[in-house]
C-alpha cells in the first residue's frame, strides 16, 4: 500500500534517516517515492547516489539509467553516469 506522502516529503524523510545513519529507513523512503511516482527523476538519482556510497556499483548504474528513464535531459545523473561507467569500466564491474 503506498502512503499519502508526497514524493517530496518521502524525500525528505528519506534525507533526514541518511544524516541519522538510518540508511535501512532511507532505502525504504526512496523505495516508496519511486512507487509514488516513477516518473520522477529524484529518488532514482538519490538511491543510485545512495547505492554508490556504500560501494553498490552495479545498483548504482541501474539507478542511475532509471533517472535517465524518468529524465534524460537530469545533468547530475547524466555526469554521475558517465563518471561511474568510466570507473567501472577501468575495474571489470
Amino acid at each position: 500500500m503506498i502512503s499519502n506522502d508526497t514524493v517530496d516529503e518521502l524525500l525528505q524523510s528519506a534525507e533526514l534517516a541518511l544524516e541519522c545513519g538510518a540508511f535501512t529507513e532511507a532505502r525504504v523512503y526512496l523505495k516508496k517515492a519511486m512507487l509514488h511516482d516513477g516518473h520522477r527523476a529524484e529518488p532514482y538519482y538519490w538511491m543510485s547516489e545512495f547505492c554508490e556510497a556504500r560501494g553498490e556499483v552495479r545498483e548504482a548504474l541501474h539507478y542511475y539509467c532509471r533517472a535517465l528513464d524518468a529524465c534524460p535531459t537530469f545533468p547530475s545523473a547524466r555526469k554521475a553516469l558517465f563518471r561511474l561507467k568510466q570507473l567501472a569500466s577501468g575495474t571489470g564491474v
